[in-house]
């Protein structure tokens, strides 16, 4: 049982990618109108090879005109990655369908589409802990107390971006600083975290454990150095926790365990059959 993400709120909206062209007033409406249209059909499954684009373009379209202002953020990568790659298993779906190829493992179009997207989403974590030890010369876990220098760092930009006060964020750097074991331990679990992130591809379970665990990292993260990490936050909630799939599970597990004909081995063979899906 799976449940098709077709893009958060704001890219529904069309907040991603606006252009406030002067004597063209309409644009913005026909832009969100296409993108509105285009995610729609490709909730309904129709040829969303072609459907899923439009979201495709405006979410790299957002990044590259935000950095080519000066910036350098990858606010929206995560979410150009992940519409790329359910765009690429649409385009293998429909080869496939072409020319009678059997899809990977047996997968439904859909189901394909969103596997390839949680794939692309723990590999971007993967790749973010290799570059982590790569870069620090495998003393990244050493260097963990020096974390405070960019607690300092971030805070200081967020004041002087959005003169947001920084709060408690001075104390809590200088803490890192003067209790290097602290430091080692409250921020060296993000390390293993991410670099055995594949593992929540194995099944429900795990991807509900490991979806739980990166929104708290990136929640702590958010707390402390006021970054946003919105889009990551969102794609873990509706592809790895997936609240919706086990507010399903545990309404018919609590429908065959006290209804008609209701028994243990019946309600683990449900479960069962929705983890195969």
């Amino acid at each position: 049982m799976d449940f098709t993400w077709i893009g958060s709120e704001k890219l529904i909206k069309g907040t991603l990618f606006t252009l406030d062209l002067p004597g063209f007033p309409a644009w913005d409406v026909t832009m969100l109108t296409l993108w509105a249209l285009s995610l729609a059909l490709y909730a309904l499954g129709v040829f969303p090879v072609i459907t899923i684009v439009p979201a495709l373009v405006a979410s790299v379209a957002h990044g590259v005109l935000g950095n080519s202002q000066g910036a350098i953020g990858h606010t929206t990568q995560i979410v150009s990655v992940t519409l790329l790659a359910i765009w690429l298993a649409a385009v293998w779906g429909h080869l496939c369908q072409v020319f009678g190829w059997r899809r990977p493992h047996g997968l439904r179009q859909d189901q394909m589409e969103l596997d390839w997207a949680r794939q692309s989403i723990m590999a971007t974590y993967v790749a973010s802990a290799l570059t982590k030890v790569y870069e620090s010369g495998g003393n990244w876990m050493a260097d963990t107390p020096y974390f405070g220098l960019q607690i300092a760092k971030s805070t200081g930009m967020a004041y002087y971006t959005h003169l947001v006060p920084p709060d408690n964020a001075a104390w809590l750097a200088q803490y890192f600083v003067d209790h290097p074991l602290v430091a080692q331990i409250a921020l060296g679990a993000g390390l293993p975290l991410e670099l055995f992130a594949f593992f929540a591809l194995l099944n429900r379970r795990i991807a509900l454990v490991y979806g739980l665990a990166l929104i708290t990292f990136h929640q702590t993260v958010t707390e402390v150095m006021n970054l946003g990490f919105l889009y990551h936050k969102q794609l873990l909630l509706v592809l790895f926790v997936n609240p919706v799939f086990w507010a399903w599970v545990a309404g018919d597990w609590v429908r065959r365990r006290f209804g008609p004909g209701s028994g243990p081995v019946r309600s683990a063979k449900s479960l069962s059959a929705a983890e195969s899906c």
